[in-house]
């Protein structure tokens, strides 16, 4: 049966009353009213009703959320999903996703100048959590522009064979813009230090450091092979499976593999 809301369906005086019962939880309510547990619970914030007491779930959308709005503060997203400040604070806390600067920070103008021709800006704005206006304004400002010319593979051999020389002397050699030249590079040492932290990740099961865990899950899968896998710590689930879902066009398994520690699996 499909569960009503509260904007297709005003609330009904008897609906109130049960609201009003402090003996029920969200979900009990939400059972006996045929609506969903997330329009039960802003309906008693809204109202002032303090719930009987019951596990802080935070669903897999709502983590999703948090971490697709970063530039939102703690007010402007409990508002939205119908959480106190209070509780988005912590929850943020916990997941390393703080409210970000206005400003973009070194990792995020790298990002956006590596990604840029390679990605959608509906995609680069949500993997920062930042406005698709945002993004088009910074690579504005940065003289990043989707009309890239195309690089051929002897191209890329021979900008990596002559790495070492000048911008300027790559932009005749090659013909590019100083700009071209400028991405490229960015683009081609982003890879080699992707391909060296999941080396030395993988293979000596060194934890994430603290800030960008989230974003270096999120490399460590969309290289990762068919049929490879890596161990990682239980207290950093939640992160691999906000990277998983991110990464919805393939497909993995995950398995408990000691008493704190899973195991991931890629397996198309």
């Amino acid at each position: 049966m499909k569960r009503t809301n509260q904007f297709t369906n005003p609330w009904q005086e008897k609906e109130l009353k049960i609201l009003n019962n402090v003996d029920l939880t969200n979900n009990e309510v939400a059972e006996q009213l045929n609506r969903s547990y997330q329009a039960v619970k802003i309906k008693r914030l809204e109202l002032g009703i303090k719930a009987k007491s019951e596990i802080d779930y935070w669903t897999d959308q709502e983590i999703v959320f948090l971490s697709k709005n970063r530039l939102l503060s703690n007010k402007e997203i409990s508002e939205k999903i119908g959480r106190t400040e209070q509780s988005v604070s912590l929850k943020r806390n916990r997941l390393g996703l703080s409210q970000l600067s206005k400003n973009y920070d070194e990792f995020e103008i790298e990002y956006l100048i590596v990604n840029y021709h390679e990605k959608t800006t509906k995609e680069i704005a949500e993997f920062l959590g930042r406005s698709i206006s945002s993004i088009q304004s910074k690579a504005y400002e940065l003289g990043i522009t989707k009309k890239s010319e195309y690089w051929s593979k002897q191209e890329i051999k021979l900008l990596k064979t002559n790495i070492k020389k000048s911008n300027e002397s790559l932009s005749k050699l090659l013909n590019k813009s100083l700009n071209q030249i400028v991405y490229k590079k960015a683009h081609l040492k982003s890879i080699e230090n992707r391909t060296k932290i999941i080396d030395e990740k993988i293979d000596k099961n060194v934890p994430f450091s603290t800030k960008g865990k989230l974003n270096r899950y999120i490399d460590v899968l969309s290289v990762l092979e068919v049929g490879h896998s890596f161990e990682f710590l239980n207290t950093e689930y939640h992160l691999v499976i906000q990277a998983k879902n991110y990464l919805s066009e393939k497909i993995f398994r995950t398995k408990p593999e000691t008493k704190t520690t899973r195991r991931i699996w890629r397996l198309n």
